[in-house]
């Protein structure tokens, strides 16, 4: 962009706005923009639910008439007490007394103007500014805007940049409407300007304009008042309404309406009085009837001084304590499920939607059908199982002989029992086994009974039994066992039986 170009468009641009708005109007089409935009929420400060048009509306055109009526006020006041002089006024005045560089050239003056090589310079004879009859001759001369003066048709015409006398330096205004016609400091630009940008901050809950960028098209040739231009299409951005703030403030140094020492001063005044105008305002349309430091539209119970933005979420209490839906109440290791569905709500890798991981200890998907360490599902885990991928072998199953196969889990290819013929009726049940373990003998003889570990370690002889026998297994471990019975004539049977 042409520097000549951007300097102008902004000097008309924040004079007072795209067409006739006085300067704190201009913000309000800059509040209207940002409304308009498709990307904005009408949410106050950002936050809670979404407002109606016509109640956003009216709250944020209220705090932000009452912010840039407050700064009328002030900047008014001050310039007042100060009344400060304007760029046009100090300059010709300057020029008039003459230079104070060089006391060994002409007009000098101690009071005068400091001389600037290519920008502030004495007129020589036979200068263009010389006058017909050197009349100009020794005046201060400014390489500056020509002014007025030098456009006929502003719809053709550029008066462009060359050296004038100093005595008829211009801002960049209109012929009309030379310089404000009241004291100079503060700068009313940018203390307005400023102060509307903390409103919009504020109001809107992001310093950025919505979209992530504000702009504003200037059309070749079509925008300039007074003076053909600008020379090409230009389009002004701001990425934060205080970017738009420092830019109305830069305007109007730039097109000599204010000297920097007008600018800061308003800019701090600003900021100051569009956060206490914005606080003001706030306190009209929303209250802390809690006083918890939250008003009504942030807080999710503003009876209830212990649940607001800044609390942290106490699980299973039945309150949204920090009034944020995501951390849920009873979800507290926020997987998204309730305590009520989830198995482990300590751990956010142990829920429903959750895949079963097998044999790592964790019902991982909350499912205790799907065992975690029993992958073929026939109701023995992994360290009871000789095979955890064939339903069809576990202990306990029926065993087929000599098949290559071992179908209950003893360690061997045979069958489940060896029996001696008189010793054919007997009935071992229930297998497997949790409590108690039956045994229904065939005859009235005495039996000695034993039980071993499939290793073959005898862990209990039971002499003398007769009749339906009671063996209590609550004290073994779960595992698979050998039940060995005797008669005194010697006949032996054994069975297995799987303890659960």
């Amino acid at each position: 962009v042409k520097r000549g170009d951007y300097g102008r468009i902004l000097a008309e641009f924040w004079a007072d706005g795209p067409d006739s708005e006085t300067p704190p109007g201009h913000w309000f089409t800059i509040l209207n923009y940002v409304m308009d935009h498709p990307d904005f929420e009408r949410r106050f400060q950002g936050q809670g639910d979404t407002l109606g048009s016509l109640e956003y509306d009216v709250k944020a055109y209220l705090a932000l008439a009452g912010a840039v009526h407050d700064v009328a006020v002030t900047v008014w006041g001050i310039k007042g007490w100060y009344d400060y002089i304007r760029p046009v006024s100090a300059i010709r005045a300057l020029c008039e007394l003459g230079q104070r560089t060089d006391p060994d050239q002409m007009n000098y003056h101690p009071a005068g103007i400091n001389l600037d090589s290519g920008y502030i310079e004495l007129v020589q004879i036979g200068d263009t500014l010389a006058g017909e009859s050197n009349e100009h001759v020794g005046k201060i001369k400014l390489k500056a805007w020509r002014g007025p003066d030098y456009i006929n048709n502003p719809e053709l015409d550029q008066a462009g940049v060359d050296w004038i006398l100093g005595e008829n330096w211009w801002p960049y205004q209109r012929p009309s409407f030379v310089t404000p016609n009241f004291a100079g400091y503060i700068s009313g630009h940018s203390t307005f300007s400023r102060a509307a940008a903390e409103v919009l901050t504020l109001l809107t809950g992001d310093e950025f304009f919505p979209g992530g960028m504000g702009v504003f098209e200037v059309p070749q040739n079509e925008f300039l008042v007074f003076e053909e231009g600008p020379s090409e299409n230009i389009q002004l951005q701001w990425a934060t309404y205080r970017d738009a703030s420092d830019q109305c403030s830069l305007s109007r140094i730039w097109g000599g309406i204010h000297p920097p020492a007008d600018d800061i001063p308003g800019r701090l005044i600003g900021r100051e009085i569009g956060i206490q105008a914005f606080e003001f305002a706030r306190e009209l349309y929303y209250k802390d009837e809690d006083g918890d430091g939250f008003y009504s539209f942030m807080d999710c119970d503003d009876s209830n001084a212990f649940m607001n933005p800044d609390q942290q979420e106490i699980a299973y209490n039945g309150l949204d304590d920090d009034c944020d839906p995501l951390t849920l109440d009873d979800d507290l290791d926020q997987d998204g499920f309730a305590m009520i569905d989830d198995c482990d709500d300590n751990n956010a890798l142990i829920n429903p939607n959750q895949l079963e991981i097998t044999y790592n200890g964790l019902d991982d998907d909350c499912d205790p059908l799907t065992l975690d360490d029993d992958l073929d599902q026939d109701g023995f885990l992994l360290i009871d199982d000789c095979d955890d991928t064939n339903a069809e072998i576990y202990p306990g199953a029926e065993e087929t002989a000599n098949n290559g196969i071992d179908e209950d889990c003893d360690g061997s290819d045979l069958i489940n029992a060896v029996i001696d013929p008189a010793l054919i009726e007997t009935r071992v049940y229930p297998n497997p086994v949790s409590q108690n373990l039956f045994v229904d003998l065939p005859s009235e003889e005495t039996y000695q009974v034993q039980i071993h570990t499939i290793q073959g370690i005898l862990l209990q002889k039971m002499n003398n039994q007769i009749g339906n026998i009671v063996i209590p297994t609550d004290h073994l471990p779960k595992g698979i066992y050998i039940l060995v019975l005797r008669t005194n004539k010697g006949d032996k049977g054994t069975w297995k039986f799987v303890k659960n």
